[in-house]
């Protein structure tokens, strides 16, 4: 059985690994076939941690598990991407949560117009006030210039409960809120639109 690794082109990280390519692969995302049986995959990825060009000769940058403090830097900061970014990693996940059976998170903050300046910043610190300390792999985006979104890969939205100061939050566990994690991704979700058409309509 053949495995491939699902990587973004322009940062060289693995989003998943799975064991065929029967759908079309996302923009910006390239597949690469690895060798060996499945529980080799993961010791040839970390392996291949060492290629920081990624991408290479066939081989791939992948993030270690230590944050980056095995080489002595700080540790890395979630990614904060723009909206398209955004919505083209949440296809990702979804694709991975189906093939795999993995769930993920996904929180919008609706901010008030006070935070709009800063809605990535009000997003991060909400979740860490909340206890949500956010990792390498997770996503911080401006979706609307009112709105906030974040990715949480491989959690549960059981007992997951944010209430920031101001404004209001959605957190969505796919597959429980498959419903409107799939109007997020088709661009229909309600809180996509400005709080001023809301009030009108």
């Amino acid at each position: 059985m053949a495995f491939f690794a699902l990587v973004e082109s322009h940062t060289g990280e693995i989003i998943d690994v799975v064991t065929s390519l029967d759908e079309a692969l996302p923009p910006g995302v390239m597949a690469i076939e690895l060798p060996g049986r499945f529980d080799d995959v993961r010791a040839w990825l970390r392996a291949r941690s060492k290629n920081t060009g990624g991408g290479g000769a066939g081989e791939a940058f992948v993030d270690g598990d230590d944050d980056g403090q095995q080489h002595g830097g700080p540790p890395r900061n979630p990614e904060y991407r723009d909206a398209e970014a955004f919505f083209a990693r949440l296809d990702n996940e979804a694709m991975r949560a189906d093939l795999g059976g993995r769930q993920f998170v996904v929180v919008l903050f609706d901010l008030a117009p006070v935070d709009w300046p800063l809605a990535t910043e009000f997003a991060t610190e909400a979740l860490r006030a909340h206890g949500q300390e956010l990792l390498p792999c997770d996503v911080v985006a401006r979706l609307r210039e009112h709105l906030a979104g974040v990715l949480l890969p491989d959690i549960e939205a059981e007992g997951m409960n944010i209430e920031p100061e101001r404004g209001r939050t959605a957190v969505l566990g796919y597959p429980r809120d498959r419903e409107a994690i799939d109007a997020l991704r088709r661009r229909k979700h309600p809180w996509l639109r400005p709080p001023a058409y809301r009030r009108a309509s």
